[in-house]
């Protein structure tokens, strides 16, 4: 009887801390690249601004690049660039 209660306190706990994550908590960029490739900027399909006075602790960009899974995080002063980019100056 005891393993099947420990074996349902770890399930439980893992369904919570998977529910956590999926509710919200922010995905923060935690060090930036200074430099990208202006081929790199050239597929950004979106791209996000991440401020320091949020829940996030720097400034970035996060760039989301076409055939890429993950976002790339940049320096917030490549946004001139991607605005740029987009003829956005």
């Amino acid at each position: 009887m005891d393993v099947k209660v420990f074996f349902v306190a770890v399930c439980l706990l893992a369904f919570v801390i998977t529910a956590i994550d999926a509710a919200g908590i922010p995905k923060c960029c935690i060090n930036t690249q200074k430099e990208i490739s202006a081929s790199m900027l050239r597929r950004v399909r979106k791209w996000k601004v991440q401020k320091h006075n949020s829940a996030c602790d720097i400034d970035a960009l996060i760039l989301h690049v076409k055939n890429r899974r993950k976002p790339i995080c940049v320096d917030i002063s490549l946004r001139k660039f991607l605005l740029k980019l987009a003829g956005r100056s």
